[in-house]
């Protein structure tokens, strides 16, 4: 059938992924009654939509409630370089409306309340014929008089986030039949597509925290034909040096803030068949490099560069589950620094913010490979002892014993902003160190082994605080 004259027709797509990340179970189930009867994808995260929408055959758009621990721009990036084709609507309630709109200028389709225009949700993921019709009935709307119009105390707000929804759709909607749908690469030396396969595998590497250049180059090498064909990091200058003295054709892999290395071919005419390819490994890069970066965000404390209580959690999964696979010792130091309200109030919160960035490095000194440190709160750490290593001479719960006392002994000799070596104010903490499986295995209540291990230790820190400060509680009957 021949499509009306004057509409664009897209390409059949597949049905759209919400990510159910930061998502009320009421928006979520607005969201899928409004997209009814389409088969929606429900993810658990952003990682995983980005996971999907690399691997599945198409993804027509992606959803999510906004972000806590990413911005705008990271999630954008992240998405466009895995496919550009790909409409990304920021589900908004009402009060979020100058939310909406930062996400738009950041690159977003859509931002939409469902809770005001349910039928908004549908139109910002479809194509530009139902963009066309709802833009057309908005411009209707325009003209009611205004005591017809619904009360709305952020009436105005409202209504300028969906003038700029639709044309940011309308738009991007025209650029779309612009963007393969299965990525297709253009240019020289290009005969097709890249395989759905090589994609996935790039996407699976990923997952895996693998290194996607060697995997990048194979692919490339088995695409192109060049068998001799190799990936030279910036630091490789010597071997550069050579590439260039034998004339081989050194092409750069741009970055977005500089070179990612470089293509050494020894046969000139490579160069106009690997241009395309470069842009192709360039996008993976630098996708790899902000996945990483939303790693380190999504897991470690900003202002310490310690991991939060969501990596402490995943560390002790995988600690303890270790300890029960191998009959191995773990131990667990929960304490927080003395008196650390004070010290704010007396010298500053940017102080405040030093000494705690100090305590994490003063531990990490301490602690051994395998070890880890975690701000939790405020000012409240917990260390997990997990070495790695069989020390069958020595008794493990001695062992991390002696690394606490060792912790406990190093803060009162800590330098600290704002006193002075002759001071007599010092940094203390108070400390609790529980073992597993000793101090869990018959402790009673409910619980799982994570939950009862971060009770015990937050609870002999507490009496290390009680009685005095400065001390290390060991066990019901012991502190040191």
């Amino acid at each position: 059938m021949t499509p009306p004259t004057g509409r664009r027709v897209r390409a059949p797509r597949a049905e759209p992924i919400i990510v159910g990340e930061e998502l009320s179970v009421a928006l979520l189930n607005e969201v899928r009654e409004a997209l009814a009867p389409r088969d929606v994808r429900v993810v658990a995260s952003l990682f995983e939509a980005v996971e999907n929408t690399g691997s599945l055959a198409h993804v027509s758009a992606i959803l999510m409630a906004p972000s806590s621990g990413f911005n705008d721009h990271e999630i954008v990036d992240a998405f466009r370089k895995v496919d550009p084709s790909v409409r990304l609507v920021l589900l908004i309630e009402d009060g979020e409306e100058a939310r909406g709109r930062t996400a738009i200028e950041k690159g977003f389709d859509a931002a939409v309340n469902p809770g005001r225009d349910l039928d908004l949700v549908a139109a910002a993921i479809e194509g530009t014929g139902d963009a066309e019709a709802l833009h057309r009935r908005l411009i209707n709307r325009h003209s009611i008089p205004s005591s017809e119009m619904p009360p709305s105390k952020n009436g105005a707000d409202e209504q300028s986030v969906i003038e700029r929804v639709l044309d940011e759709s309308f738009e991007r909607a025209n650029r779309e039949e612009h963007a393969s749908e299965t990525r297709t690469v253009h240019g020289a030396g290009m005969k097709g597509m890249i395989p759905r396969e090589h994609e996935s595998q790039m996407v699976q590497a990923m997952i895996e925290n693998r290194d996607i250049q060697p995997i990048g180059l194979q692919i490339i090498r088995q695409r192109t034909g060049i068998e001799n064909l190799q990936f030279l990091e910036n630091s490789m200058e010597e071997e550069r040096r050579r590439a260039g003295n034998r004339n081989a054709t050194i092409l750069a892999v741009p970055g977005s803030d500089g070179v990612l290395g470089f293509l050494v071919t020894d046969d000139p005419k490579d160069a106009p068949l690997l241009a395309s390819w470069i842009q192709w490994l360039s996008a993976w890069m630098n996708l790899q490099r902000k996945n990483v970066t939303l790693l380190e965000q999504a897991w470690t404390d900003h202002l310490t560069g310690a991991g939060n209580r969501r990596a402490l959690e995943d560390v002790l999964e995988r600690v303890i589950a270790r300890s029960d696979r191998t009959w191995r010792f773990m131990s667990l130091m929960c304490f927080d620094i003395d008196n650390f309200k004070k010290y704010n109030d007396k010298y500053g919160h940017a102080a405040g913010d030093e000494v705690l960035r100090e305590t994490v490095l003063l531990v990490k000194t301490a602690i051994r490979k395998g070890d880890h440190v975690f701000r939790v709160g405020g000012d409240e750490f917990v260390v997990v002892f997990s070495d790695p290593e069989a020390r069958a001479d020595q008794s493990q719960p001695l062992v991390h014993e002696k690394i606490a006392r060792r912790i406990q002994s190093s803060m009162g000799k800590l330098a600290l902003p704002n006193i002075g070596p002759e001071s007599p104010e010092r940094i203390s903490i108070s400390s609790g160190l529980v073992t597993y499986p000793w101090d869990v295995l018959n402790l009673p209540g409910q619980g799982t082994a994570i939950e009862k291990l971060l009770s015990l230790g937050d609870q002999r820190a507490l009496e290390s605080k009680r009685s005095g400060k400065n001390k290390i509680t060991l066990g019901p009957d012991a502190a040191g």
